[in-house]
């Protein structure tokens, strides 16, 4: 029988001996079951969230990754929560679960990394709560960026943010894909 505390010792150590860029969750459990037996990792599962999101927590909000030596990075993403991005703005509640990962940004707006159709997307949707269950569900309303898509987006950031902040709708568009392009504009 493995005990909390050594099991949460061992999954910081998978997490700092890792790629985060590529790891998930469900990684680490498996490698925890081959070295500690599927029932006993069944038996932790809130434990091994809360000690990943601890870590990932941690990690975010004192990493301060390079730009630009993404080339790299992942397929977009997955829950393979990006230790290394940015952390949580704002004090905004993340969740990980089995491979996917969720920020909540305001209101019922989300930014999630996801598995559609084999394909891991950036997944930025606004969310509804379905009456029959309660639960909130993605809704139509949103914009999915494949790993290239986002890449473009995330290089164009700093020239996005200082036109915000500049009030300067007048800036060009940045292509981010061949139907996509990111700006900055004024809603009356």
């Amino acid at each position: 029988m493995v005990s909390a505390p050594t099991l949460k010792k061992r999954i910081n150590e998978l997490l700092e001996s890792s790629d985060l860029n590529t790891i998930t969750e469900r990684k680490i459990k498996d490698s925890l079951a081959q070295e500690f037996g599927e029932v006993e990792i069944k038996k932790h599962t809130r434990a091994i969230r809360n000690t990943v999101e601890k870590f990932l927590e941690t990690a975010g909000a004192g990493d301060e990754e390079s730009e630009g030596d993404d080339d790299e990075a992942d397929e977009g993403g997955s829950a393979k929560r990006k230790a290394g991005s940015q952390g949580q703005p704002d004090g905004k509640r993340t969740k990980v679960e089995g491979d996917s990962y969720t920020l909540a940004l305001s209101g019922m707006k989300k930014l999630a990394v996801r598995t559609f159709k084999g394909k891991v997307l950036i997944d930025f949707r606004e969310y509804y709560k379905d009456k029959s269950t309660g639960e909130e569900k993605p809704g139509k309303k949103g914009l999915s960026l494949q790993r290239e898509q986002w890449m473009a987006l995330k290089a164009a950031l700093p020239q996005l943010a200082a036109a915000l902040e500049a009030g300067n709708t007048d800036m060009p568009h940045v292509q981010i894909g061949s139907m996509r392009r990111a700006y900055v504009s004024e809603y009356k």
